[in-house]
């Protein structure tokens, strides 16, 4: 019989022999002689998140407070209702245009799309978003 299977690691744990006795590698998440014991991440350091931390199965979520938008790090918040370019502070939803391209602030983040420009000095550029909180 193979030793491994006296253990049976859960959680997608793998078995190794290590010194003749068979041991369990957990996946990340997971702790304990056979992977059964889930780790609760959101316990060090709120689990890197910038607001609220909840603990999953083999994992965690971090989300925001009301009136704040999670950012694509999956971590840090941004609030809603505004959003910095520089030294300027706009509105949620407010729009603009600027040189060849139309902006729009939507929940935190500026969005910036291309116009047709006729001026010989206004570049065309791609589109572009901007993390105002980076």
């Amino acid at each position: 019989m193979d030793r491994c299977e006296l253990i049976r690691c859960r959680n997608g744990g793998s078995c190794r022999i290590d010194l003749g006795q068979p041991i369990c590698e957990c996946l990340n998440g997971f702790q304990g002689p056979r992977c059964i014991r889930d780790i609760n991440e959101c316990i060090l350091y709120n689990g890197g998140c910038q607001h609220l931390c909840i603990n999953t199965h083999g994992s965690f979520t971090c989300t925001c407070n009301l009136g704040f938008s999670l950012q694509p790090d999956g971590k840090s918040c941004v609030d809603s209702n505004f959003c910095r370019q520089g030294d300027v502070l706009r509105q949620a939803d407010a729009e603009w245009e600027e040189g060849c391209m139309h902006c729009r602030c939507v929940d935190g983040t500026i969005t910036c799309t291309d116009l047709i420009c006729f001026d010989p000095v206004c570049p065309m550029v791609s589109r572009t978003r901007f993390n105002i909180y980076s």
